[in-house]
């Protein structure tokens, strides 16, 4: 099974909000676990609001080093559009 974080529990987690989801997380292999291009591009843009020696951008960093990020495509979208309505 694939586990896809949404951008609100991958910030909770980066910003050690979330001990609860961080230990369960643990208890998964990584390749169990990915983000969207779509949660890496709304992670990105929260940088670009933060001064240039903020904590968060190393962390964010090198999360998206070590995460697997599925694209965005069509079929996704479509998926994505039934799931939200």
């Amino acid at each position: 099974m694939l586990y896809m974080l949404y951008t609100d529990t991958v910030s909770y987690i980066i910003k050690g909000k979330s001990p609860e989801m961080e230990s369960k997380l643990s208890a998964l292999m990584p390749s169990a676990i990915c983000i969207s291009v779509m949660t890496r591009a709304e992670l990105q843009y929260g940088l670009k609001r933060l001064p240039s020696a903020h904590r968060l951008l190393l962390a964010v960093r090198q999360f998206l080093k070590i995460i697997h990020i599925l694209p965005w495509d069509t079929p996704a979208a479509d998926w994505y559009a039934d799931i939200r309505h």
